[in-house]
């Protein structure tokens, strides 16, 4: 495996004029020509890898509206998997149902004429051979299937693509929900006048002090003793018994934890 470099025949974008499919007359991506620059009518997409299972869980608000993966919506999408069956048909057209683990999904592939498709590198693909497949997600009389962009599905000639594509499936996913949760979380606390510590929020910003000065003060093991925390924290507060029963409420909570004995306290997670 060493020396193994992978870069994707396709750059991250496409262009097309109405995004309904269509032809493209001189880029060959499964070849790994030179990409043609787009005009001004055309427009710069994203893409996002996924699953199978993704693309035919994907929601719908209406027949009008974009799928959303994740909350997003989603353009151009791209799988990898086994070619299980296919069809060449007598139009421009080959058809494709392909299997990742996670589902099987059909795929179309439009050429611009018979003889332009029975020379591209596409007509080659045979039955059980692995494929990186670029397009987007229609339904058609309520079945999913992926409309591939224009020579947008090449053979898999190095394994390994199938696992950097499967750490792309996670990373995007995980990037998505993250910043969704984020953000979520940042209008709570504005909303609420909430304070926030680590990944919690507290409605109570003696809590939010209490663990602020654990974490910078406290041992990693032992944590900090109680006492020191009404000390530093007492006066401002009003009394010691305050400080401890706000110890007592994130001890139950789980926000903090005994260590040696009840008189010491450490940050759970930390």
């Amino acid at each position: 495996m060493s020396g193994y470099s992978y870069t994707p025949s396709f750059n991250g974008s496409y262009t097309d004029g109405d995004n309904t499919g269509g032809f493209m007359s001189s880029t060959d991506y499964a070849s790994g020509s030179q990409e043609q620059k787009p005009t001004s009518d055309q427009r710069k997409r994203s893409v996002r890898h996924v699953t199978i299972k993704q693309l035919l869980n994907a929601v719908t608000q209406h027949s009008d509206s974009e799928d959303q993966i994740d909350g997003h919506k989603i353009d151009i999408v791209c799988i990898i998997g086994s070619i299980r069956d296919l069809n060449v048909s007598s139009q421009n057209v080959i058809e494709y149902k392909i299997d990742d683990g996670t589902g099987f999904i059909d795929a179309k592939v439009w050429f611009e004429s018979e003889e332009k498709k029975e020379s591209s590198a596409t007509y080659k693909i045979g039955v059980d051979s692995y494929v990186c497949a670029y397009g987007n997600l229609k339904t058609f009389k309520g079945k999913r299937l992926l409309n591939c962009i224009p020579y947008g599905l090449r053979l898999v000639e190095d394994y390994n693509e199938i696992s950097s594509h499967l750490c792309e499936v996670v990373y995007e996913h995980l990037s998505l929900i993250r910043s969704d949760s984020s953000t979520v979380l940042q209008s709570s606390v504005d909303n609420n006048n909430s304070y926030v510590g680590g990944s919690h929020v507290f409605n109570d910003p003696l809590q939010k002090e209490i663990r602020d000065l654990v974490v910078k003060s406290g041992d990693p093991h032992m944590g900090l003793p109680i006492e020191r925390i009404c000390s530093a924290l007492g006066f401002q507060y009003g009394s010691d018994s305050k400080i401890k029963d706000a110890i007592d409420t994130m001890i139950s909570e789980g926000i903090l934890y005994n260590t040696q004995d009840d008189s010491y306290v450490a940050v759970c997670g930390v």
